[in-house]
């Protein structure tokens, strides 16, 4: 953590392995726990491959890192549906032919509110110009 810009650089993971290896069992994983936490998804399954070649972290093992992992599958999930909830907004309004300002579009693709976007699909089926989408 002290070192995000280095974060996937497996020196400073080993590093912290080396740290970690030092506690006793319950202050590791309360300290790993902490580290994980602030971590990408990548750094965290990069770090899981390096755990499990090293032998004084076996009591760790995969069911560990199951809850850091899932939880990485829902922050991925919810990309996605914002993802597509934005390409549901595009589709419609383009095949009612309504045209989509370069600020519209701008501010349509900048949401992450799941809520929102499923607002503005709906919104998009009956509106007849773009500006109606954002109305209040």
């Amino acid at each position: 953590m002290a070192h995000p810009a280095e974060a996937d650089d497996e020196r400073v993971l080993q590093a912290m392995l080396q740290g970690l290896a030092t506690l006793d069992r319950d202050r590791a994983r309360v300290c790993l726990s902490y580290v994980i936490s602030s971590l990408q998804d990548v750094t965290v399954k990069r770090l899981e491959e390096m755990m499990t070649t090293i032998q004084d972290f076996d009591y760790l093992g995969e069911k560990y890192f199951s809850h850091w992992l899932a939880k990485g599958e829902v922050r991925g999930e919810a990309k996605g549906e914002v993802k597509g909830e934005i390409k549901s907004i595009f589709s419609v309004l383009d095949a009612r032919g309504l045209e989509i300002s370069d600020d519209a579009r701008e501010r349509i693709c900048r949401c992450d509110d799941p809520g929102q976007l499923d607002a503005w699909v709906r919104r998009a089926a009956v509106i007849t110009t773009v500006d109606e989408l954002f109305a209040e």
